[in-house]
């Protein structure tokens, strides 16, 4: 300590303070403690420092009472007792911090976040003729490729697999780094050439008469080259049309190619009305047309209710349902009927959307529509999403127009809502001094708006509208910021300390004159105080009030805390002792 008073904190400890008075009467001393704290020391951190994504390694300090932090969570996170989980590739600073009453210190380590081996993506064709190859690829670098069946396909360093016979093979890319390995796979099949067969049967018919044909080979489709003198069906019955010839084919087709076998079959005349060609659906209110390729026949619908036809061969759709369209051949042989059946397919109808329309973000309300069959979106997602079930949630504040859309192949109806998402109240959090002496005031904030204060004690402490903290009594009180909207309600709290006031009590004693050189004793109730003396007329110690010189003085007794400083006086008068003077004789 200087000669000033100034104490400087040298070593962590205690120390008595003295402050000593000295005149021709003696010797007077003040004394007090001061406790001198540590400055805090963060120590050196430990352990291993590299770790792959996923992956833990634990550090340490010998410094006890700290914190650890991460820089980069995205990279790294680590846990109150110092285990790193690596995140993702990258490097972290981490920090243990080590903090008392008279300051911080922080020791600090990188660590390194190894990345995962990725395979990534097998892409590219995955089928692939015997014979024949086909290139595979994956973003991924630095990988091998391999084929659990070479027998079937093999693929070289660069992904190119060639098909070596029929069957699949599971392909596989391979990366390995210091974490690991990963492997993607596919599976290849190498598909067969095709081959047609040979076409068996008899290839004469009559026009209107059937005659089968067949072939040895499967899967293949049939076809007549003139279809006006001879169809044929996916079976392989042949129908006479017309007088003439046609070629029918048989064709096998696969992913490797076509294979065609073809025989010539003939028809003998007979009267025939052909066959009805178009497209035979049509929705209601529009046309399709109709033709035939037989000439000179008549048009008609059994159900004129549902679809009409002109004498053109074009349908109009009346309303939705099915109707027989026929077209009739006579000639001297007879009469001959090609029909066919028209669909009338209904237009779309969305309906009216139903339901509540206001939904509070994170909760749900129903939306419904009597028309069936259709899909519910939202336009802005971000605000509401919505179920194939109707169910809307609410994700954020605002508004989203919801939709329900119903298509059919007559087109697209749609009926929209919009819905209101209304926000959750957010009461923030308090800010400000939340600590106050009795009778004074200390002011709280809070960044949300539109809530009110209250104080859980109000003996203790009370809130204004304004956040203006009165202290009313020595003790803490809970205070609460309370938000609510159509929502719900949420409270932010605080605690705030009230300190008492200073009280210096009343001084009490036997009497209030003392003569010099004596002692009277004064006391007072409150602790905590020093005695002072407004004159040195007397001294006064602890209380013990000792006369020095004659007058009055006022004795004081202060008390003194965070909240001020306060004084109980007394005033004592200081008599001279008795002087008798000197006898003189005469």
């Amino acid at each position: 300590i200087s000669s000033g008073g100034i104490v400087t904190g040298v070593s962590a400890g205690t120390s008595t303070i003295s402050y000593s008075v000295t005149n021709s009467c003696g010797t007077e001393v003040a004394t007090t403690t001061i406790t001198v704290s540590p400055l805090p020391i963060a120590g050196t951190i430990t352990g291993t420092t590299t770790v792959c994504a996923g992956s833990t390694t634990t550090l340490s300090d010998v410094a006890s009472g700290g914190t650890w932090s991460s820089a980069s969570t995205g990279v790294a996170t680590i846990s109150t007792g110092g285990i790193v989980t690596g995140v993702s590739a990258g490097t972290s600073t981490i920090s243990y911090t080590v903090t008392n009453s008279c300051g911080t210190d922080v020791a600090t380590t990188t660590v390194t976040v190894s990345p995962l081996p990725i395979a990534g993506t097998i892409t590219g064709t995955t089928t692939v003729c015997a014979g024949a190859t086909t290139t595979l690829s994956d973003v991924a670098t630095g990988g091998t490729w391999s084929s659990v069946s070479t027998g079937i396909a093999t693929i070289s360093s660069g992904g190119i697999v060639t098909g070596v016979s029929v069957g699949t093979s599971t392909i596989s890319y391979t990366v390995t780094n210091s974490c690991g390995t990963d492997v993607a796979t596919t599976t290849v099949t190498v598909s067969p050439l095709p081959v047609a067969g040979t076409i068996a049967g008899t290839t004469t018919v009559c026009a209107g008469a059937t005659t089968t044909l067949s072939d040895v080979a499967s899967g293949g489709t049939w076809s007549s080259v003139s279809t006006s003198i001879a169809t044929i069906s996916t079976g392989g019955i042949v129908t006479g049309v017309s007088v003439g010839t046609s070629i029918i084919s048989y064709t096998v087709t696969n992913s490797c190619g076509t294979d065609v076998a073809t025989t010539t079959v003939t028809v003998s005349p007979l009267p025939v009305a052909g066959t009805i060609t178009g497209t035979i659906t049509v929705c209601a209110g529009s046309t399709t047309t109709l033709s035939d390729v037989a000439s000179g026949g008549t048009w008609s619908s059994v159900s004129t209710g549902v679809a009409t036809i002109s004498s053109g061969g074009i349908v109009t759709g009346v309303s939705a349902g099915t109707s027989t369209i026929s077209y009739s051949v006579t000639n001297s042989c007879g009469t001959e009927v090609a029909t066919t059946t028209i669909t009338v397919s209904p237009l779309p109808i969305a309906g009216t959307i139903t339901g509540t329309t206001t939904v509070c973000a994170g909760s749900t309300t129903t939306l419904s529509d009597v028309a069936s069959g259709g899909t519910w979106s939202s336009a802005s997602t971000g605000v509401a999403t919505i179920s194939t079930g109707g169910i809307v949630t609410g994700v954020s504040a605002g508004t989203s127009i919801i939709s329900y859309t119903v298509t059919n192949s007559c087109g697209t109806a749609v009926a929209t809502t919009t819905v209101s998402v209304s926000p959750l109240p957010v009461a923030g959090t308090i800010t400000g001094t939340t600590t106050v002496c009795a009778g004074a005031t200390t002011t709280l904030s809070d960044v949300a708006s539109g809530g009110t204060w209250s104080s859980v004690s109000t003996g203790v402490a009370t809130i204004s509208t304004g956040g203006i903290v009165t202290g009313v009594s020595a003790g803490t009180s809970i205070i609460s910021y309370t938000v609510t909207n159509s929502c719900g309600t949420d409270v932010a709290t605080t605690t705030v300390t009230v300190s008492p006031l200073p009280v210096a009590g009343t001084i009490t004693g036997a009497d209030s004159t003392v003569c010099i050189g004596n002692d009277i004793v004064l006391t007072d109730a409150a602790t905590g105080g020093y005695w002072s003396s407004s004159s040195f007329k007397v001294s006064v110690t602890g209380g013990v009030v000792t006369g020095l010189r004659t007058g009055t003085v006022t004795i004081s007794y202060t008390v003194t805390n965070s909240c001020g400083t306060a004084t109980a006086t007394k005033i004592v008068t200081v008599n001279p002792l008795p002087d008798a003077g000197n006898i003189i004789a005469h």
